[in-house]
């Protein structure tokens, strides 16, 4: 048996293992098709679209963690070997009942960090164009925070 320093040492360096899950989640990101809202970054002062696409390889990625893939009943699936699923359509998905509760727990977990990131960036894209409106003398925007503590007072 492994003393605890000696199993200590057989993980991953937290660099290596960042690199290994995002080359994983590129590689869940090239099983989506195209579409005019990709992940790749848009010019910097557009307003952040919902990160629907965020989401979706987020599902298939957690799908392929869990190895749903290879015991769905959807053919397809199976014989690509990467979940075809979505996020849209997973209560009357073939691979639903394949999930556990805690899969569910953990998805929504990463969804709400997906979702945490996408209010920072839209809160970041309404403080810059309000700075931007101010230099031209325009009225400034408020940020969807203060918006929500004006409503909630």
């Amino acid at each position: 048996m492994k003393t605890p320093h000696e199993r200590q040492n057989d993980t991953p360096a937290p660099q290596g293992y960042l690199s290994d899950i995002v080359g994983a989640l590129v590689a869940v990101r090239d099983t989506l098709p195209d579409s005019d809202e990709a992940i790749d970054p848009l010019f910097p002062f557009a307003a952040p679209v919902w990160p629907r696409e965020e989401m979706q390889v987020m599902f298939r990625y957690f799908a392929g963690l869990n190895d749903l893939p290879r015991r769905c009943p959807n053919r397809g699936c199976r014989r690509v070997g990467h979940c075809r699923a979505g996020a849209d359509e997973l209560p009357e998905s073939a691979c639903r009942p394949l999930w556990t509760h805690d899969d569910f727990e953990r998805l929504h977990a990463a969804w709400l960090g997906i979702a945490l990131g996408w209010i920072y960036n839209a809160e970041r894209h309404a403080f810059v164009t309000g700075i931007a409106n101010e230099e031209n003398g325009d009225a400034v925007a408020e940020t969807p925070r203060d918006a929500d503590v004006k409503t909630a007072t």
